[in-house]
């Protein structure tokens, strides 16, 4: 069963790595956007305060992400690959053909080898997902820097005769980037739920066969790892998108000119349109999906 795990993993990853080739330019055109969000100058000393303060707190989130994400992945890893070294049971995973291996040192040295490239892959595979995030938590920092600039719009707008074309501009930025976002990964997202969906189902295995190891503890949380944080950054972005319909309505779009009037319309048009993640098109990424992918393996 550990063989089978280890090739699903390293299938899927493969998967993986040739959608985001083939999403490649997409990914790259997402990422130019970030830099140039964050090399930004505002003007306005408000807004440019705004903008630094959120963009920072941006990179905290992301950090903090990184952080943690690589610490327990590390430990369930490093946990799950030494108890498959010391349980004498399940020996070599992957051994190497036409071989018959009798020398201690020799049948140590691989399964050393073997623990450790089961916490290379568990490395390899969260870097994947915090690359998502890292593309995906500067989209939402800058919908709350859009919903921030909207609050305090009535008052630009007296003192600044541009800054109702300059929203204009950032609102389409915004929605255009979460497009963007949810076709580069669109596939991946799928990928994401599928694997998911695999690996949560071996490890329930697992762990209804034997409550008393810890090693099927570990491997539900990596798949749990693996899915989650995909998951609150889809219901994250649909929450904020939302919200930035009802938060146009504080602009007092009835003083501006009829030619304004009717470009308002036309973005509330646009604002309350659904925006959000969306996995190979169809199925929404949010926390609900991840409560009926939870359900679904317990069942």
């Amino acid at each position: 069963m550990n063989s089978i795990l280890y090739a699903i993993g390293m299938f899927l990853y493969l998967i993986k790595s040739t959608f985001g080739a083939y999403q490649r330019k997409k990914i790259h055109e997402l990422r130019e956007k970030i830099d140039n969000l964050f090399n930004t100058k505002e003007a306005d000393g408000d807004l440019q305060e705004i903008l630094e303060e959120r963009l920072k707190y941006s990179v905290n989130i992301w950090k903090l992400c990184t952080r943690w994400g690589l610490r327990l992945v590390f430990l369930c890893t490093l946990i799950y690959g030494l108890k498959m070294r010391l349980n004498t049971k399940i020996g070599l995973i992957v051994d190497i053909p036409f071989t018959n291996i009798t020398s201690p040192v020799r049948k140590e040295a691989l399964l050393c080898v073997q623990a450790a490239l089961i916490v290379l892959m568990g490395y390899v595979f969260i870097t994947m997902e915090l690359a998502v995030l890292f593309l995906g938590v500067p989209i939402a920092s800058e919908m709350n820097i859009l919903e921030d600039f909207i609050r305090i719009s009535n008052e630009k707008f007296k003192l600044t005769p541009n800054f109702f074309r300059q929203l204009i501009e950032k609102h389409c930025n915004v929605f255009g980037n979460v497009n963007l976002l949810n076709e580069a990964f669109s596939e991946m997202t799928f990928i994401q739920f599928f694997s998911s969906i695999v690996v949560f189902l071996v490890a329930f295995l697992f762990l209804r066969k034997n409550t008393e190891q810890i090693e099927n503890y570990m491997l539900c949380l990596c798949a749990l790892m693996q899915l989650l944080p995909l998951c609150l950054l889809g219901q994250y972005i649909k929450v904020k998108t939302d919200k930035l319909s009802d938060t146009l309505y504080l602009i007092n779009w009835y003083e501006l000119s009829l030619k304004d009037q009717k470009t308002f319309l036309i973005i509330l048009g646009m604002a309350q349109r659904e925006y959000g993640l969306k996995a190979a098109g169809m199925y929404e990424v949010n926390l609900n999906t991840f409560i009926q992918v939870y359900i679904i393996n317990l069942c």
